[in-house]
């Protein structure tokens, strides 16, 4: 009997906690930029630009993210990133990350870039992890980017 109202009180205890963690809209996380870094033979290294949007009333401590990129309904790259950063309630931070594409991936890119004019459609998506919160934070966003 001792051990049911331990179990009891603990699990009421839980469900108290879980409902004091507040409910976190969905940030924006956009492609604002796009630079190649660095061509070889087999591979190429760019330089993606993010802007991760807060739309919370509370600062988000970012701990990491992982995210997939598609350009003009082509996968691009795909990859994972340790960065910590607060993102300030309703503020926004840029974060910049490396990444690496194969040179199939670019020669078909490349096709496409010189047939629509230097801009490109892209779709973000992924997941950020944050400071002490346990389930992560899905994003998907879809947008427009000019090349320079």
């Amino acid at each position: 009997m001792k051990r049911l109202i331990i179990c009891l009180l603990l699990s009421s205890f839980l469900t108290a906690c879980a409902a004091l963690q507040p409910e976190i809209l969905t940030p924006k996380v956009s492609l604002t930029d796009l630079r190649l870094l660095n061509a070889g033979l087999f591979s190429q290294s760019y330089r993606l630009e993010l802007n991760i949007q807060n739309p919370n009333a509370f600062p988000l401590p970012l701990n990491g993210l992982t995210y997939g990129l598609t350009l003009n309904n082509t996968p691009f790259a795909k990859g994972q990133a340790n960065e910590s950063v607060l993102i300030p309630s309703h503020g926004e931070k840029r974060l910049s990350l490396n990444v690496v594409s194969d040179l199939g991936g670019l020669l078909g890119q490349l096709q496409q870039w010189q047939t629509l004019g230097r801009s490109l459609s892209y779709k973000l998506d992924g997941e950020l992890s944050l400071l002490n919160w346990a389930p992560k934070v899905p994003f998907n966003y879809q947008g427009n980017i000019k090349l320079n």
